[in-house]
């Protein structure tokens, strides 16, 4: 299983087929999660069972991928192409949500 981005309630095609995976399940549980509890970034901790962003809480969550991302990057547990991988992904995933959050208001991205 993976965990992606979506739209919730998409209004149109281009929404309906916004879909960015972002890691997978056991990646999340293993690596993402536990930086996630420990920082307390609410706006991470629930990608197995899904987290809402939406476009007032869209900044928040950028600030919060920024944290996991210098979390990730200070550990020696983790090798650096992996690390390099995800802080390419994430910064993706953040560009491509506000590319679709400044389309339209009250969009709402789901992520899970």
């Amino acid at each position: 299983m993976s965990v992606y981005v979506q739209i919730s309630d998409p209004t149109d095609e281009m929404e309906k087929k916004f879909s960015l995976p972002i890691c997978a399940e056991r990646t999340y549980s293993t690596v993402f999660h536990p930086i996630a509890i420990r920082c307390g970034l609410d706006l991470c901790r629930h990608w197995g069972t899904f987290n809402e962003v939406d476009e007032a809480n869209l900044d928040r969550f950028s600030e919060q991928i920024e944290i996991l991302l210098r979390e990730l990057d200070s550990t020696d547990q983790i090798d650096t192409p992996f690390k390099r991988h995800y802080a390419e992904k994430f910064s993706q995933m953040i560009v491509e949500m506000r590319m679709s959050a400044s389309k339209r208001d009250g969009v709402i991205f789901i992520i899970g």
